[in-house]
């Protein structure tokens, strides 16, 4: 079984909680934590260092830490309109890497 839990940042500290105890509840010992490092330009994760002690304990115990962009958002991006048709209903603005492509 693969688990991976998305926008990891202290913004959704609350509802992690939530999905931690779930894991520990079915013994999911080994998953992967997809963190974003300043959510929306108002949560850096260097401002929340209790956070982040959790995050290492975690990854200590067997979590894998990974990168799930910067941001998570698409403010100053230039947007052509291929890109909105191409991401209308499907990012909620929060498509950092879409207009890459």
């Amino acid at each position: 079984m693969l688990v991976a839990v998305h926008d990891v940042t202290p913004a959704h500290a609350g509802r992690l909680d939530v999905l931690y105890r779930l894991l520990e509840e079915f013994a999911v010992r080994q998953y992967a934590l997809l963190v974003v490092p300043d959510w929306h330009g108002a949560w850096p994760l260097d401002a929340y260092s209790e956070f982040t002690a959790a995050l290492r304990e975690r990854a200590a115990a067997g979590a894998e830490v990974v990168l799930h962009g910067l941001r998570h958002d698409e403010v100053g991006l230039p947007r052509a309109l291929a890109h909105r048709v191409r991401t209308f209903g499907r990012t909620d603005r929060e498509g950092e890497f879409a207009s890459l492509a």
